[in-house]
């Protein structure tokens, strides 16, 4: 998870002309991870309220626990944005006053699983990242958080995932494997068949979360 307290960003990607504007299943996917990406203009007392927030989260990990309890998340990440870049002319000055929040993450699942795991797991302190966001509702019941999110949603306009087949959880527990393995092979090294049997059947029940 990443945090940062203030840049100036680029969104990739809009709906092409003609497209609706409200995001659907199957928008941002690549095998089993989706992409969910949010925009959204804060109050005036919301950017003194993100900017020490932001930069004690992004700088102590605060809020990296309470996202591992949603273990298929990939990534996470919100940013104050000041600005946002020109696209050349004809385009004139940035016509917004507001800062944004800008929230980008990956998951495993539908989007309705996500936001309601988001909404009850993460709790009151949900409101400090978006409750300045103008029309925020209440994060219970989550129907209207949901519709709130897709409102935002910026469609992405490249998504590439490495490893489609797996989920987070899949990916984390094959990491940890790898690693026992490795540790299995140096200290079996040697072993007759017999004391070699027994580590493996020790690893064997050691790593069963993981197969």
């Amino acid at each position: 998870m990443v945090m940062e307290a203030e840049r100036t960003v680029l969104v990739a990607g809009t709906p092409p002309p003609g497209a609706t504007a409200e995001p659907v299943e199957g928008i941002d996917v690549a095998g089993r991870a989706g992409a969910l990406t949010t925009v959204t203009p804060l109050r005036w007392w919301g950017v003194l309220l993100l900017r020490p927030l932001l930069w004690v989260a992004g700088r102590t990990g605060l809020t990296t626990g309470l996202l591992r309890k949603l273990a298929f998340i990939d990534y996470a990440r919100w940013a104050l944005v000041k600005t946002f870049p020109s696209n050349g002319a004809p385009q004139g000055r940035d016509p917004r006053r507001h800062h944004h929040i800008f929230f980008e993450s990956n998951f495993n699942g539908t989007w309705d699983q996500y936001l309601d795991a988001f909404a009850y797991v993460v709790d009151r302190r949900f409101w400090l990242f978006w409750g300045s966001s103008y029309k925020f509702p209440a994060r219970l019941p989550t129907k209207p958080f949901r519709d709130w999110i897709r409102d935002h949603n910026t469609q992405a306009g490249y998504f590439y995932s490495a490893y489609p087949d797996a989920s987070a959880t899949i990916v984390v527990s094959a990491l940890h494997l790898q690693k026992e393995l490795e540790g299995f092979a140096r200290r079996t090294e040697g072993l007759d068949a017999a004391a070699f049997r027994r580590a493996w059947d020790d690893l064997l029940t050691s790593v069963q979360e993981d197969l």
